[in-house]
C-alpha cells in the first residue's frame, strides 16, 4: 500500500521527530511520500525518520530545526529526498547507521547555521553514502558541507569523491532574508538555485 502526507504545517514535535514505521509503534508495510509539508521550529533528533520502508520526501521546507533536525533514512536504503529546502536545519540528511547506499539526495537547497551540515554520518564514509547531486549549499558562517566517517568535506573534496559533480555553493536568495512562514523561502529572480535542477529549465 501506497501512503502520502502532504500540505501541512508542523512544529513543536517531541525529541524523535516522526516515525511512521517505527517499531515500537507496530510498524506497517508499503511505501510512504512526504511532500509539500512545511516541518519547522522543533528541537528534534531527526524530524523525518523510517526504519525499513523506503520513502519519497519532496517538496517540503525543513527550517529551525536543532539537535540533528532534518531527514534520517535510518535502516533503510531506498529512499529519495529531492526538492526540498533545509533552512537552519544543524543536520540537513543524517545518514545513521548503515545501508544507504540506494538513497537519492538531488536538487535540494541546504542554508545551514554556523556549524551545521547538509549532510551528516557516524557511521559511513564517503564511498558508503547516497548519491547526490545538484544540491545548493550555503550557510550563515563557517561552514562544512560534509561530516562523515573520515573527516568532513567542502564541495570540491566531495566532487573529488565523485559526489555533487552538479552540486553549486551560493546564497540562495530567498524571499524573505528570514524567512518564517513556508511563502518566505519563494526564490528571487536572481537566486543562483532556479534553473538549475537536475530536470533542467524551469525547475528550482
Amino acid at each position: 500500500m501506497s501512503w502520502t502526507i502532504e500540505n501541512n504545517d508542523i512544529s513543536d514535535v517531541l525529541l524523535n521527530g516522526l516515525k511512521p514505521s517505527h517499531p515500537c509503534t507496530g510498524g506497517w508495510s508499503g511505501t510512504l511520500t512526504w511532500q509539500y509539508n512545511f516541518f519547522h521550529d522543533a528541537d528534534v533528533l531527526s524530524m523525518l525518520v523510517q526504519t525499513t520502508q523506503s520513502a519519497t520526501v519532496r517538496f517540503n521546507i525543513f527550517a529551525a530545526l536543532t539537535t540533528n533536525g532534518g531527514v534520517d533514512p535510518d535502516t533503510s536504503n531506498d529512499w529519495s529526498i529531492t526538492h526540498n529546502t533545509f533552512y537552519l536545519v544543524q543536520r540537513g540528511v543524517w545518514f545513521y547507521p548503515v545501508n544507504t547506499t540506494g538513497t537519492t539526495v538531488r536538487d535540494n537547497i541546504f542554508f545551514a547555521p554556523v556549524g551545521g551540515f547538509g549532510w551528516y554520518s557516524v557511521a559511513q564514509a564517503i564511498a558508503d553514502i547516497a548519491i547526490g547531486n545538484y544540491d545548493l549549499f550555503h550557510s550563515t558562517g563557517s561552514y562544512t558541507l560534509a561530516s562523515l566517517v573520515g573527516g568532513t568535506y567542502t564541495l570540491a573534496q566531495l566532487q573529488a569523491n565523485g559526489k555533487e559533480l552538479n552540486g553549486l555553493t551560493g546564497d540562495p536568495l530567498f524571499v524573505s532574508g528570514s524567512p518564517t512562514v513556508a511563502a518566505d523561502f519563494k526564490l528571487q529572480a536572481g537566486s543562483p538555485a532556479r534553473n538549475v535542477a537536475s530536470e533542467g529549465s524551469g525547475n528550482a
